[in-house]
C-alpha cells in the first residue's frame, strides 16, 4: 500500500507460489501510475531474476546484487564493485541493495542495506511525489482496526470520500457495515496474498467494522478519495481592501477582487475592521 508523501515501489522477484512475468510487472506499474500519478514508480528488479529485459517502464531502478560476509554497512559497501552498478535493461540503477546481512546498532538480527550515490536532497527528488500534481488516491486518512476476537471499530468517513480499503500481512477477515446507505454488508478476506481489499462508501458518512477472525493480528485501513484541499489565494490578494503589489521596485495600489455578495467589515460593525490576509505558497520538502 502506498501512503501519502511516500514512494511507489514495485517488487519484481520470485516468492513462494509466485514468479512474476514481464506482463505482471507492466500491469502492476500501470496500475500504480493510474492510482498515484504524482508518485515516481520505483522498480526493485534484480538482474539475477530479470535478466536483460527492459527496465525503462519504471522511473527509478533499484538493483539487488549482494556482497559476501556480514558486518557494518560501510564495511560491506567497501566490497561493492562498479559491475554491481552497471546498467541493464536500458537503465542504470539509482539504488543498489548490496547485502541482507548487515549489522546495525540497536537493530536485532541482520538487515538489508541499500546504497544511493548522491545527496539526501537528490534522493528525495528521485523518490518522493511531485506535489504539484496531487492524485485523488493520494488524499488518504489511514489507521488501524481494533484487535481481538469480535472487536468492533467505528469509523467516521469524511464527506466525499470514495472508498475504504483494508490490508493485513496475515490472514484476517472483517465485516464492513456502512451506516445510512443501502449498500449491503461486505465481508472481506485479507492477507498478504490478497493485497488491499476495499468497499465503495456509497456516500456513507460512517461505518462499523467487525473482526470476524480471532483478531490477533493488525489490520490497517485507509479512507481514500478525500476531496482535495482548497488552493490558497495567491500572495498579495485580499478581500475588501486595497492590496499592494511590488512592481519594478515600487509599490502601487490595486483594488483586490471581492467575492460576489461579500461586503468588507467596517469599524463599528460586528467583527471589527477588515483585515488583509497573505496566503503562503504551497511547497514541498
Amino acid at each position: 500500500m502506498t501512503w501519502p508523501g511516500s514512494p511507489s515501489p514495485s517488487t519484481v522477484e520470485p516468492a513462494t507460489g509466485s514468479e512474476p512475468t514481464a506482463a505482471d510487472a507492466h500491469a502492476c506499474v500501470a496500475r500504480l501510475r493510474e492510482l498515484y500519478p504524482s508518485h515516481p514508480v520505483i522498480g526493485y528488479i534484480p538482474q539475477w531474476y530479470w535478466g536483460n529485459q527492459s527496465t525503462r517502464f519504471v522511473d527509478v531502478l533499484w538493483a539487488s546484487d549482494y556482497v559476501t560476509g556480514t558486518g557494518p554497512p560501510a564495511a560491506l559497501y567497501a566490497k561493492v564493485t562498479p559491475r554491481q552498478w552497471a546498467p541493464y535493461g536500458g537503465r542504470a540503477p539509482a539504488l543498489l541493495q548490496f547485502t541482507n546481512a548487515a549489522t546495525v546498532p540497536g537493530v536485532a538480527g541482520q538487515v538489508d542495506c541499500s546504497a544511493f550515490r548522491g545527496t539526501a536532497a537528490q534522493l528525495r527528488d528521485q523518490l518522493l511525489p511531485n506535489e504539484s500534481r496531487p492524485a485523488t488516491e493520494d488524499l488518504m486518512q489511514p489507521g488501524f482496526l481494533l484487535s481481538g476476537a469480535g472487536a468492533v471499530t467505528p469509523l467516521a468517513i469524511p464527506n466525499g470520500a470514495k472508498r475504504l480499503r483494508f490490508f493485513s500481512n496475515r490472514p484476517a477477515q472483517v465485516k464492513v457495515d456502512l451506516i445510512g446507505v443501502s449498500e449491503p454488508t461486505s465481508t472481506l478476506t485479507l492477507g498478504y496474498e490478497h493485497g488491499a481489499q476495499g468497499v465503495a462508501t456509497g456516500g456513507a458518512l460512517a461505518a462499523v467494522v467487525h473482526r470476524v477472525d480471532d483478531g490477533d493480528n493488525e489490520v490497517s485501513y485507509v479512507v481514500t478519495g478525500l476531496p482535495a484541499p482548497r488552493r490558497p489565494h495567491p500572495p498579495g490578494m485580499s478581500y475588501g481592501r486595497t492590496s499592494y503589489t511590488r512592481l519594478n521596485g515600487s509599490r502601487r495600489p490595486r483594488r483586490a477582487r471581492r467575492r460576489r455578495g461579500h461586503h468588507p467589515r467596517q469599524p463599528g460593525r460586528e467583527g471589527g475592521p477588515a483585515r488583509s490576509s497573505v496566503w503562503p505558497r504551497a511547497g514541498c520538502v
